[in-house]
């Protein structure tokens, strides 16, 4: 228990050690600025917890923790509620029925592993594989989300689509997967922001705080993609330096030499 304590009490430290300008940015935006947005359009509880945990989960997401999973969990699964508060019915669906099971699946598949999360590229076969599979999928997400009569429905069609390519991605572990979020969050902004400006079924003063976060979720998709796919600069240079000259080097060369000289007598 005590050992088990240390370690949390480790990682909580490791964590505010690691925050960076655009840390403080983002969590400022994405949780000062949704309780202040809530408190003006009389928001409900529920919208700030999704809010704060969504910020948490893209966040740690673009800093590779694994703990970015578990706070992915609760904020679909909050995020469900709350489009079943908004009638938001493709956002239900969608989530409920693939977004939750692949988290799951990724949550199983990165605590089995031992080594640190990282980039994964998946191959063309596999992107032609997965895009074929979409494209299927696609066409019944439309008659599915049709019959319950979505609101704007080609873009929430494309918003599924989006997200299901993505949190592949995330089980993957493709760096990738950012540039799918980052469509992602520029079409939910507009499927909360529309109903609002033409004061349609599910347009609410009180989906600010939400649309609030999914802008810091774009700054920060933005930010996970530079940090998964950059290239580790010092593992390169590192192996362009030759070896110190100690002892063991030396007689490493001098034994290769000297079976160099007897493979030529």
């Amino acid at each position: 228990m005590m050992m088990l304590k240390e370690k949390i009490v480790g990682n909580v430290k490791k964590f505010f050690k690691e925050l960076n300008v655009l840390d403080y940015f983002i969590y400022i935006l994405g949780i000062i600025g949704v309780i202040i947005a809530s408190i003006l359009v009389k928001s409900s509880a529920i919208s700030i917890v999704t809010a704060v945990f969504g910020v948490f989960y893209v966040r740690t997401l673009s800093k590779k923790y694994k703990i970015s999973i578990i706070f992915g969990l609760i904020y679909v699964g909050m995020y469900i509620v709350q489009s079943v508060i908004y009638k938001n019915w493709g956002e239900v669906i969608i989530y409920g029925g693939l977004s939750v099971p692949i988290l799951i699946w990724t949550c199983v598949s990165w605590y089995k592993k031992s080594d640190k999360v990282q980039n994964h590229a998946i191959s063309w076969k596999e992107w032609l594989i997965l895009l074929s599979v979409v494209a299927v999928l696609s066409v019944g997400i439309y008659f599915m989300l049709w019959y319950f009569a979505t609101p704007n429905l080609v873009i929430a069609v494309i918003s599924s689509v989006v997200g299901l390519v993505g949190n592949y991605l995330i089980l993957r572990q493709d760096g990738k997967m950012f540039f799918a979020f980052m469509i992602l969050n520029l079409i939910q902004i507009l499927l909360w922001t529309i109903p609002i400006i033409k004061g349609g079924e599910g347009g609410s003063l009180e989906t600010v705080p939400m649309i609030i976060s999914l802008v810091a979720f774009l700054a920060s998709n933005i930010d996970g993609a530079i940090s998964w796919l950059k290239k580790p600069k010092a593992q390169t240079s590192n192996d362009l330096q030759p070896l110190p000259l100690n002892e063991e080097n030396i007689k490493d060369k001098s034994d290769s030499e000297k079976v160099d000289i007897e493979r030529q007598d």
